[in-house]
């Protein structure tokens, strides 16, 4: 009897061994290697391709704006995804995943708090359809108001003196009025 739970024992122990790897998958990535960070999302992910469409790169964030390729791209609906990385302590490209998010919206935010140490909004969307000329972020006592330059949109803020991650976002058109909430 002794014998027999031995052996499922090991048994259960090699077993445990085996899946370690597969369960443990390493979100670190070194974000001067694009195919590492590509490889990282499709493995996070399920998918079999992406196509980047942006990508920033703000104080320890690195943020990708991208579509499932196998999405058919149309100007009536665009799944914008989002993948968020935060820099390692005392690494100089070594990133590890810290969050995104997927939207059907033209214009959304990543809204969260980091431990109560900083605040990170990060503004991302496709200004094709909505034509807007600004964005305006109030957050606490922070009111950030930003010119749209391009048809993608992807900026990243940092809010030290907040412990509220939430946020009112408007979208502005050129004459300062609001077209739409997001």
């Amino acid at each position: 009897m002794k014998k027999i739970i031995l052996v499922i024992l090991i048994s259960l122990t090699g077993l445990s061994l085996s899946l370690l790897p597969k369960l443990c998958k390493s979100n670190k990535v070194n974000i001067d290697n694009h195919n590492s960070v590509i490889d990282n999302i499709l493995q996070l992910k399920g998918y079999t391709s992406i196509n980047i469409v942006k990508e920033k790169r703000y104080k320890d964030y690195y943020a990708i704006l991208y579509y499932k390729s196998s999405f058919n791209i149309d100007n009536s609906k665009k799944n914008l995804e989002l993948s968020i990385y935060k820099k390692l302590d005392n690494s100089k490209n070594n990133y590890d995943y810290y969050g995104g998010a997927s939207s059907t919206k033209d214009f959304d935010t990543f809204n969260c708090n980091d431990r109560g140490q900083e605040t990170i909004i990060i503004v991302y969307g496709d200004n094709q359809l909505t034509n807007a000329s600004s964005y305006c972020i109030k957050s606490s006592q922070n009111l950030y108001k930003k010119n749209i330059e391009s048809d993608l949109i992807l900026d990243i803020y940092i809010i030290y003196d907040t412990n509220n991650c939430s946020s009112v976002n408007e979208l502005l058109d050129i004459n300062g009025e609001i077209i739409k909430m997001f």
